[in-house]
């Protein structure tokens, strides 16, 4: 693929703009100074030079001539040298005046200087009432228009763009020499696919663009990058914007209206390297198409700035071309911008977190079942592999938690057959299915012998599909606790001052997800959507919580076994082998004491989730662990500087801040009072009313490390017994 290079164009304010003059005696003094009328010329902003080396587009591109770019009214605001408002904003109406006419201003003493601000094109006397707020140069600051849609970025009717400027007055200044800039940049992306290039265009979307445009915007011209800061703004994905292009069919040009969003340089030197580190919330255009031989997903990433290369600055009152070419497919092994999702060969685990892509062509997954052989010749009765090269087998949704489907079964080839519900396979080799459209919720899939029953699973994986992609390797930043991803967020913890804790070693750079295993919100608003799943100390399988009703692949209420009443599993009194808890991953065993393993051969507290002696992990990660790959459960201590630093107030869980001596605006981590499946009877308990969270590490045989908290109080290292089902969250590798 060829991208050409990122050329930026000043825009230009063309309208010459004038006041009306107050009848104000011009020698007038007062305690702020002497009051003066001064003449306004409001003149167009200089048009910027094409980067060096980019290809000028200026004789394609009118500036400055349609709606867009007039100006029909303006406030005039005055500030001292304290950043206190002086006078009161004087409002214009653009067709009553001349340029040059003179208005009412008030001069600072000798050697001090005020500010006077400039706001064009807020269409309303009403607005006064804003402004009245407007008491200080800081408060003017935050005053924003809030951006949702690109149609939020310009005046609804009348098309025009809001500017500003900010002008020194000094004690001999007898004209406002105002240049006027827009409060947004423009982007053209031109987007050519040629002839040959196997490729389909599908859609386009512009991602990580900042919430609001402030109507002062110059104020913060000088702010260093990151601005607007996470604390100032934030930062959304604007819709999908559909763009079918075939291969050959004529470039289509698009144009877009973006607030300022700075985030900095970058030390790349290759445009194919951009993406690399790429500054958080840095706004990026996707494109998503289609390998029309394979039928599988492409998408390219392209990260907006001066350059292709290493600047991430979107800066107001500039204009961005963003030339694509699409020649072929690219090579994803050597430019970062290309991403192939054709087919993702997945590694073994029990679980996988799942990212449906925006339009109708998937990525399709290939699952290895090499987990069966590996448990089944280690463990059960006769301790033999049971998957040979001639032996079938099928694999097929036990349950979801949503009445509707959620996934295809396919074929290595990434075709699904009309209505199939299940994937029949042979020998050691994989399954495959794609995420639907759409799709959000959990599905738990088995592997059974083809003539087997559906209480004899070899194996089974649990898929959670969502929005959520917390992968993030950047090593943190002092100071910093939440780091963003698609989704949500990643935490760190903080560690103790002698740099002996957990966080400050072990889990040095590493990221714990902002929400439990399998859930779908991460905050307090979320109900029982942030309760994720309930394991029991050493199982791989969830178990759902008591508001969950449980579907069959097609949607429909899941009948294949027979649920407790009240309940969506299958609650049994009692202990099982260990094997027994792998072929029967929908039933809840509940001893009323101790452990759920009958005979458990791996109760030793040195093995952190009960790993089985035949297993090595370099992270020590358990061959039982829930986690999907790149992620373990979390070890014992790493809650315990969280217990100091929860905030007030109790709300069903507890929002803990990550900051040593955390205070109100700080990041904080939210842990639900999700309750717990009682070792007694199964059941459900406690919910809105106790939290608890599995360790990874055993207190003893019969016990494992928690976290508990209730409204009295938080205890990080709790032990429990291990037959509890309880919610996890996990830990990166």
């Amino acid at each position: 693929m060829k991208t050409l290079r990122t050329c930026f164009l000043g825009l230009t304010v063309l309208a010459a703009v004038s006041c009306a003059q107050d009848p104000l005696d011009s020698q007038t003094v007062t305690e702020q100074g002497r009051e003066a009328l001064v003449g306004l010329s409001l003149r167009a902003v200089p048009q910027s030079a094409g980067m060096p080396g980019s290809r000028a587009v200026t004789e394609e591109i009118e500036e400055g001539t349609d709606a867009a770019y007039k100006v029909s009214d303006f406030w005039l605001l005055e500030y001292n040298d304290r950043g206190l408002m002086i006078g009161s904003p004087h409002y214009y109406v653009m067709s009553e005046f001349t340029d040059g006419t003179a208005v009412p201003i008030i001069l600072p003493p000798a050697g001090s200087e005020y500010t006077c601000v400039v706001l064009a094109n807020t269409h309303a006397d009403g607005f006064s009432a804003t402004l009245g707020e407007a008491t200080t140069l800081d408060k003017l600051k935050t005053f924003c228009k809030n951006i949702r849609t690109q149609e939020d970025t310009y005046n609804a009717g009348t098309r025009d763009l809001l500017m500003n400027c900010v002008v020194p007055v000094t004690s001999n200044t007898t004209t406002l020499d105002c240049q006027l800039y827009r409060n947004i940049a423009k982007l053209t992306l031109r987007l050519t696919n040629r002839e040959g290039s196997d490729v389909q265009i599908n859609s386009v979307q512009l991602r990580n663009v900042p919430d609001r445009q402030f109507y002062a915007d110059r104020l913060y011209a000088d702010a260093p990058a990151p601005s607007p800061a996470a604390a100032e703004a934030g930062f959304i994905d604007w819709d999908v914007e559909e763009c079918a292009i075939a291969a050959g069919e004529p470039t289509k040009e698009l144009v877009f209206y973006l607030p300022r969003n700075c985030r900095g340089v970058t030390g790349s030197v290759l445009e194919s390297q951009k993406n690399v580190d790429a500054p958080f919330y840095a706004t990026f255009l996707e494109i998503m198409a289609e390998d029309v031989t394979r039928h599988t997903p492409l998408r390219y990433r392209f990260y907006l700035g001066r350059n292709m290369k290493n600047d991430f600055n979107i800066i107001p009152n500039h204009h961005y071309v963003l030339p694509i070419t699409i020649n072929d497919k690219g090579d994803a092994s050597t430019d970062n911008r290309v991403e192939d999702m054709g087919e993702v060969e997945l590694a073994e685990s029990n679980s996988y977190l799942i990212n449906p892509l925006k339009g109708e062509v998937q990525t399709l997954y290939a699952v290895p079942i090499t987990r069966i052989n590996r448990f089944w010749g280690n463990e059960g009765p006769d301790k033999s592999a049971p998957i040979a090269s001639a032996t079938e087998w099928v694999a097929e949704v036990i349950w979801q938690d949503r009445p509707a489907r959620l996934i295809d079964f396919c074929s290595p080839e990434g075709l699904a057959a009309e209505g199939n519900t299940t994937y029949e396979g042979k020998g050691e080799s994989f399954f495959y299915f794609k995420p639907l459209e759409g799709a959000s919720g959990n599905v738990v899939i088995g592997v059974r012998k083809k003539a087997a029953s559906k209480r004899e699973y070899l194996w089974s994986w649990h898929l959670w599909i969502t929005d959520y992609a917390p992968e993030y390797t950047t090593a943190w930043k002092e100071g910093v606790y939440a780091y963003p991803v698609e989704g949500g967020s990643v935490h760190r913890y903080p560690g103790n001052s002698s740099g002996t804790h957990i966080w400050d070693t072990k889990y040095r750079n590493k990221y714990i997800m902002d929400r439990n295993l399998g859930a779908f919100a991460a905050n307090s608003s979320g109900g029982r959507n942030a309760y994720g799943f309930y394991y029991q100390f050493g199982r791989k399988d969830p178990f759902p919580h008591s508001g969950t009703a449980l579907y069959d692949i097609e949607g429909n209420p899941q009948q294949d076994f027979t649920t407790s009443p009240d309940d969506c599993i299958q609650r049994i009194q009692g202990q099982a082998y260990l094997y027994e808890g792998v072929q029967l991953p929908y039933g809840f065993y509940y001893p009323g004491s101790n452990d759920w393993v009958k005979g458990n051969p791996y109760s030793a507290t040195s093995r952190l989730w009960n790993n089985p002696t035949w297993h090595t992990s370099d992270s020590n990660k358990s061959f039982f662990d829930p986690c999907p790959p790149g992620w373990k459960l979390p070890e014992t201590g790493t809650w315990g500087t969280l217990s100091k630093t929860n905030s007030a107030g109790w709300r069903n869980g507890y929002e803990f801040y990550m900051k040593p001596g955390g205070a109100e605006g700080d990041d904080v981590t939210w842990y639900p009072a999700s309750g717990l499946r009682n070792i007694g009877s199964g059941a459900v308990l406690n919910e809105w009313y106790y939290g608890y969270y599995w360790s990874s590490t055993p207190f003893s045989a019969a016990n494992a490390y928690s976290l508990f908290f209730t409204s009295g109080g938080v205890y990080p290292q709790n032990n429990l017994q291990r037959g509890n089902g309880f919610p996890v969250r996990c830990v990166q590798e």
